[in-house]
């Protein structure tokens, strides 16, 4: 996935992109409300929820290309 990046912070993605909020809860992931959002990488989540970095980009990719192109401040 060329927009988001294995290093970015799951806040990060979630201030980015609110909508991939649906995909970490779909992969039944704790991040969405978790204080230590702000620190841990989607690199991180993947192996603390023993998910594939590539399915996890398979699904922001899916849930992404969905909605348009938008600016969040």
């Amino acid at each position: 996935m060329d927009i988001v990046d294995a290093k970015w912070k799951v806040d990060q993605l979630l201030k980015t992109y609110p909508h991939a909020t649906k995909v970490l809860i779909e992969l039944r992931t704790f991040c969405v409300g978790c204080p230590m959002s702000r620190f841990c990488t989607l690199e991180d989540v993947c192996r603390f929820h023993h998910i594939p970095l590539e399915e996890l980009f398979a699904h922001l990719e899916s849930i992404l290309s969905s909605f348009e192109e938008r600016s969040y401040p």
